[in-house]
């Protein structure tokens, strides 16, 4: 859409929240005869819990309002032998939200504050979705991302008769898409109540930490339309032409750790740590050649952390995630940093019998 609701972004988010169903104890769960086998599938995948280290939801239904900031960066670099690099960065987008949720469900709708209530002539056509399930042991991300404007230059080395420059020119013809699945394991789940921080429906009373595996697939395209770059970057975009527009899938592996920090009474602190061994299949489109196509073996970084109050009725707090994707080359590399910084508050109401 190109008007200034462009960068609306609709969030669907699936948390988990306590059913009607009384689920105490794993005990409970596992003498639940009169449940049927899905119940109990349900049971044990979301909501068998510790409760000396978990306190499970016990409202059905909440409403909050996010704050969210993100920003995207990529840093495209030359071959060994080549120490240039240029870093090129979205603008950060400042958004606001109102979200209500029932059971295992929240739905939300977020508007983008700079584009549709501080500049009424912007013609910005970015698109952020994303769809989120966070249970006790197991959950998964989907995210599509389409960003067309609002691109600027940070910084460069190499150019010049300075090491290091910094640059922060607008500059225009840059679009990126990302779309992809994020899922995690985690082994302590009885006591690790990981939506505590991420979904709160449940709360941390002690703290408690697990090992974690994940694994995502993504489908990143950057295009970098010729002569959108200031001169002085004329000639390494020349050298490097295969930058100018690139399409790849990465498929990544990790384990890591996740803590819960209960340092409080209602007061839970979060941070995820979680390397990962990514397979890329480049594709760098060119037009004076056939298009060469890469397959290698990279790494891929994923750091979360939060904090959340939560006293059954209310809660508030804040989360980061962020993420690197490494894509190197013989001749050249790209290296995509994400971040999203999120306040929230809400609170709980009608109470399950």
């Amino acid at each position: 859409m190109r008007h200034s609701l462009a960068a609306m972004t609709a969030t669907v988010l699936i948390v988990i929240a306590q059913t009607a169903a009384p689920v105490a104890t794993a005990q409970e769960v596992g003498n639940g005869k009169d449940r049927t086998w899905f119940k109990r599938t349900i049971d044990f995948f979301f909501f068998d819990i510790d409760t000396n280290f978990i306190e499970a939801d016990a409202y059905r239904m909440n409403v909050s309002l996010n704050s969210d900031i993100r920003y995207d960066n990529y840093t495209l670099r030359g071959g060994r032998d080549d120490d240039k690099t240029l870093t090129i960065s979205q603008r950060p987008s400042y958004a606001i939200g109102a979200y209500i949720g029932w059971e295992v469900l929240t739905v939300g709708w977020s508007v983008n504050i700079n584009e549709t209530f501080l500049d009424r002539g912007s013609k910005t056509r970015n698109t952020d979705l994303s769809f989120s399930l966070v249970g006790t042991f197991l959950g998964c991300d989907l995210y599509y991302r389409n960003y067309k404007d609002g691109f600027r230059m940070v910084k460069s080395t190499g150019f010049g008769d300075e090491p290091y420059t910094r640059d922060n020119r607008e500059i225009d013809g840059v679009e990126t898409k990302i779309a992809g699945i994020n899922a995690w394991y985690i082994f302590n789940r009885r006591r690790l109540a990981y939506p505590a921080v991420y979904a709160h429906s449940s709360k941390q009373k002690r703290s408690c930490g697990s090992f974690i595996v994940g694994a995502s697939y993504t489908l990143h395209d950057f295009h970098l339309d010729k002569g959108a770059l200031p001169d002085d970057y004329d000639d390494f975009i020349e050298a490097h032409s295969e930058l100018l527009e690139i399409s790849y899938h990465n498929i990544s592996i990790g384990a890591g750790y996740t803590y819960n920090f209960a340092f409080l009474e209602n007061f839970t602190a979060n941070l995820t740590l979680l390397p990962s061994a990514a397979y890329h299949i480049s594709r760098l489109r060119q037009t004076d050649e056939q298009t060469p196509i890469y397959k290698n073996l990279n790494f891929d970084l994923l750091a979360k952390g939060g904090l959340t109050y939560n006293n059954g009725r209310f809660f508030a707090g804040c989360t980061a995630q962020f993420r690197t994707y490494f894509n190197r080359k013989d001749r050249s590399s790209i290296v995509n940093n994400t971040g999203t910084v999120s306040i929230f508050a809400g609170f709980n109401f009608w109470r399950k019998r």
